[in-house]
């Protein structure tokens, strides 16, 4: 290969050869050479794969190199975006904002409901992991009018909600929730604990009540109430 080292086709031979051996670091470089040396010679199938067995053993730069590279050769493509995403979003707080990003792109490629689901969960938690609660507010709004009978996506609106003290908006939670018949002893809880700082004393003992009645020996539902 050196002897042919500007010659794409020889550079991407090389590359699947190393790509069916297991060799993705020397496969990821020949193909990555090869598409340098001619755009069009690269494989997107085999740089995908390079990317995929990147981010199985953990070497997350490489494979957000191999993604890009991919993206270069085909914008918009889904698998890259979303990929793109989960690794930034590994990282954390430094992470976050190019998480946040290709998130946001994913849900351009028009993926399924399921996908749009997730993606938005996912998004949602990044958001509220760097304290971002109005925007992880915002994403989920965007998720409730795809899927407005979603028991989880609400559950998650009224914590970010609670964060942000806005009662109007968790009383609109909770008003969903009740309608779905997806009200959980903790929602009880926090929604009686919402009530007591609004002074309702009567509401927010029948909250804690409908916990006892599912529950008699809640903890936290005991306490309150005594």
């Amino acid at each position: 290969v050196k002897l042919v080292a500007s010659d794409a086709k020889a550079q991407f031979c090389l590359g699947q050869a190393c790509l069916k051996m297991g060799r993705t670091e020397e496969a990821s470089r020949a193909l990555e050479q090869a598409s340098v040396i001619q755009p069009n010679a690269t494989d997107v199938p085999s740089m995908l794969a390079v990317a995929g067995l990147h981010k199985k053993a953990g070497r997350d730069q490489d494979a957000i190199s191999c993604y890009k590279r991919v993206l270069d050769l085909r914008p918009g493509d889904y698998e890259c975006t979303l990929s793109l995403a989960q690794l930034y979003a590994a990282r954390g707080a430094a992470g976050a904002s190019q998480a946040v990003h290709y998130f946001r792109s994913s849900l351009q490629c028009r993926p399924s409901v399921k996908e749009s689901r997730d993606i938005y969960l996912q998004m949602a938690t990044v958001q509220c992991a760097i304290s971002a609660w109005k925007d992880a507010a915002q994403t989920l709004e965007g998720a409730i009018k795809e899927l407005p009978d979603d028991a989880e996506i609400w559950r998650k609106l009224l914590t970010i909600y609670e964060q942000q003290k806005d009662s109007k908006s968790q009383h609109r939670c909770y008003r969903h929730l009740v309608q779905l018949g997806a009200v959980t002893s903790a929602v009880h809880i926090s929604y009686s604990d919402l009530l007591l700082s609004e002074g309702q004393i009567r509401e927010a003992r029948d909250q804690l009540n409908q916990v006892l009645r599912v529950e008699p020996s809640n903890t936290a539902a005991l306490i309150k109430l005594a």
